[in-house]
């Protein structure tokens, strides 16, 4: 009888833990199939199974959807927990649960020490630093983005971002955004692949978009940053790149830098801030200086053709 009784008991306690466990399981089923965003909206399981996949170590997770994309922002067991708006990182992923990019904020002593140097050497070096992220996407360079900011001579804030790549090539100012959903580059066709790689061999990709019917990409080539544009047809419209001014020499054609030497040759205390190449099916090819007088705080710009003809002069 005791045997029995001992033996039913037993059985019961099976029975529970069994049930218990089942119960775990379901729950996280039910977690998994039943995972919102912020607003409400459900996150499709191919989504989330990705994002599991990519991240298994990822804490505090809140999901945002962005369409076409839903966005997880996360800690991590290095990072410290931050509250709901402020996680440390966040990730991208398309409705098939396709990974497109992860932002990750990170302290300016861990940045590559060539953006340091350039960053350093800029004229924003003095600028005080709000934030410091990278940003890797899929098949595409990565980037380091340094947060600025400073009052103008009004007193308004001003807030900037600041593109590098690893090698420290400063390829963007922009002003600061909480969103970088931009910044995922639209699928380019092969073929106009294949025809920008006639100029431009083993090009590395940083950004592409199709607007007001043209495709705009812009490329890491030989250590430059390119602009380029085409028709939907593939059809090339214009190339766009900057020069470093201690390069001018160097990089400009004899004819362009001898003339921009003489129509400068008179003014003072203005400093070469940018030269920009743009050549174009409709102007050909130009070539624009950009001066600086931090003392008077004044622009000045000047235009030349490929012959090194003035073309144009602004204030």
């Amino acid at each position: 009888m005791l045997d029995d009784l001992i033996l039913f008991i037993m059985k019961k306690k099976i029975a529970l833990i069994a049930l218990s466990i089942m119960a775990i399981f379901s729950f996280g089923a039910c977690q998994k199939d039943g995972i919102t965003t912020t607003d409400g909206k459900k996150v499709s399981e191919a989504v989330v199974k990705s994002f599991d996949k990519k991240f298994p170590e990822a804490q505090n997770v809140i999901w945002e959807n962005k369409a076409p994309y839903w966005v997880a922002h996360f800690d991590l067991p290095k990072t410290k927990a931050a509250p709901a708006e402020q996680r440390s990182n966040s990730s991208w992923f398309d409705n098939q649960g396709n990974w497109q990019m992860t932002e990750h904020d990170i302290e300016y002593a861990t940045l590559p020490e060539a953006v340091k140097h350039t960053f350093e050497t800029s004229k924003y070096a003095k600028w005080e630093i709000d934030d410091v992220e990278t940003l890797e996407r899929d098949g595409i360079v990565a980037l380091y983005i340094i947060e600025v900011e400073k009052k103008d001579a009004s007193g308004k804030e001003v807030e900037l971002e600041l593109y590098f790549t690893a090698e420290g090539l400063l390829t963007k100012v922009v002003p600061a955004t909480e969103d970088h959903t931009e910044l995922i580059p639209e699928d380019l066709p092969e073929a106009l692949k294949t025809i920008i790689a006639k100029t431009f061999p083993e090009f590395k990709l940083l950004e592409a978009e199709v607007e007001d019917g043209k495709f705009e990409v812009e490329i890491l080539f030989n250590g430059k940053d390119y602009e380029l544009k085409y028709t939907t047809d593939f059809e090339w419209i214009s190339t766009k790149y900057e020069i470093e001014p201690k390069n001018m020499e160097a990089e400009l054609p004899p004819l362009v830098f001898n003339a921009f030497q003489k129509a400068i040759k008179d003014l003072e205390g203005y400093r070469v801030d940018e030269i920009e190449v743009k050549e174009s099916v409709k102007d050909g090819l130009i070539f624009e200086f950009e001066l600086e007088n931090d003392l008077l705080d004044k622009d000045i710009e000047f235009i030349f053709n490929a012959n090194g003809e003035l073309i144009a002069e602004k204030d």
